[in-house]
């Protein structure tokens, strides 16, 4: 699975202290263990991300170990103007998350932000080739971190060593 991890989640999914932490622990073994892949890319989260400065140590071992997938940020960057251009409304305040759906074919986006579901899953916004994405929002969304929201271009995933990856401390 390709997953868009929202900022508003980082803790739930990388924080073993969080309330909500057991929610999001699938995910977190899903990019660490399993096929998963953590999707990112474009300047307004790698601003988001910087924010919140203790996440990117992990963001780098994701992609030392091949667990993430960094879309080049003009091409986010691009998407995002182009929504931000056409869509005006004041509960749109993700259009980044938007615009890395259409530049890398992500089909899953990990996030507790309803505001902006009602635009992010709006079939019409995207092009044929593009499945809507569908929302993890804690356990009872597990059933989506399957092989079957994996982008073709993104198969094979994950290379593991021995059975194991260094990220495994995580989980």
């Amino acid at each position: 699975m390709c997953i868009i991890i929202d900022t508003n989640c980082f803790a739930n999914v990388f924080n073993k202290t969080s309330a909500r932490h057991n929610e999001f622990v699938p995910v977190l073994k899903w990019i660490i263990s399993g096929k998963g892949k953590v999707v990112y890319g474009g300047t307004k989260y790698i601003e988001e991300l910087k924010k919140a400065s203790k996440y990117m140590k992990i963001f780098s071992l994701m992609n030392m170990y091949n667990c993430a997938i960094h879309i080049e940020d003009q091409q986010v960057d691009h998407e995002q103007v182009y929504l931000e251009t056409n869509i005006v409304d004041p509960n749109f305040d993700d259009p980044h998350l938007m615009a890395i759906v259409l530049t890398s074919g992500c089909r899953l986006i990990c996030s507790e932000d309803d505001r902006s579901i009602p635009f992010v899953t709006n079939t019409r916004l995207y092009p044929r080739r593009i499945s809507k994405p569908k929302y993890y929002k804690g356990l009872r969304q597990v059933q989506l971190l399957c092989d079957n929201n994996i982008p073709p271009r993104y198969r094979p995933l994950c290379i593991r060593r021995n059975g194991h990856s260094p990220l495994d401390v995580l989980v």
